[in-house]
């Protein structure tokens, strides 16, 4: 979490258009993010985007966590999604405009 009022602290021109410090809890979060980003652009896109980058990484820790699957179930899962298309196509019977229909 970013700490705005270290931030605010840090660019002291942002702290003239932002109220006292301990009426913060009762702001917006996202009105006080909006009146740095106008103040401070290149400084606080930077916050934005350290932020970015450690919640893609967490992000990426955490998928890391999924089991692959082994090579010879995804060889044979992808045989049998090739089988069952071919199967489709091949029917005679099978139309996409007359799904549903018997053929007479």
């Amino acid at each position: 979490m970013v700490d705005f009022v270290n931030f605010a602290k840090d660019h002291p021109q942002c702290l003239e258009f932002l109220p006292d410090e301990q009426d913060w809890l009762h702001l917006d979060k996202k009105w006080i993010c909006d009146v740095l980003y106008t103040l401070e652009k290149e400084a606080f896109q930077s916050v934005i985007n350290s932020a970015m980058v450690v919640r893609k990484q967490r992000l990426e820790h955490n998928q890391n966590l999924l089991v692959e699957i082994r090579p010879e179930f995804a060889q044979a899962l992808q045989n049998t999604l090739n089988f069952s298309s071919k199967i489709m196509s091949a029917n005679p019977f099978y139309s996409p405009s007359r799904q549903g229909r018997l053929p007479h």
